[in-house]
């Protein structure tokens, strides 16, 4: 049979265990949530950097993501702005990149506009296809990303 001194020691370790298994598990959140900040500016730094390069792809070489926008006559929805215009746009943010994820893959690009309540994102045919995108980015294996918001949920 143990001694009260014995049982005391035994309790004092079992209480040192249970310390030592909470900083344990304090730096193993610790670490995972610096592992998780530096993994969303990875990312947040390579959907700036798309973003930069579609700029440059629209510049030079007349990339148009808005002329993809066409309603239901396959005209497009904004045929008055050029590509240069867009590229402006999306440089000052007057305009949102969102891409669409496949399986981590893009698969989509759409420009978005910032201000919904400014005259063009009235357009009737601009706000269908904007309801499609947030409808298919719910199914299961789909994404949606935001540059400069993130994750569309």
């Amino acid at each position: 049979m143990a001694t009260i001194g014995e049982l005391m020691l035994l309790w004092d370790i079992r209480d040192e265990l249970k310390r030592a298994n909470d900083l344990v598990e304090e730096e193993v959140l610790r670490r995972s949530e610096k592992e998780l900040r530096e993994s969303e500016e990875e990312a947040r730094d390579k959907m700036q950097k798309w973003k930069n390069e579609t700029i440059e792809k629209m510049k030079r070489e007349g990339y148009q993501l808005f002329i993809a926008l066409k309603d239901e006559g396959s005209k497009p929805i904004y045929p008055h702005i050029a590509s240069v215009q867009e590229a402006e746009m999306l440089k000052n943010n007057e305009v949102k990149l969102c891409v669409l994820f496949q399986k981590y893959e893009p698969v989509w690009e759409v420009l978005r506009w910032t201000d919904e309540t400014r005259e063009e994102a009235q357009n009737p045919s601009y706000i269908r296809k904007i309801e499609k995108l947030l409808e298919v980015s719910k199914e299961a294996d789909k994404r949606v990303y935001v540059i400069g918001d993130g994750w569309l949920v």
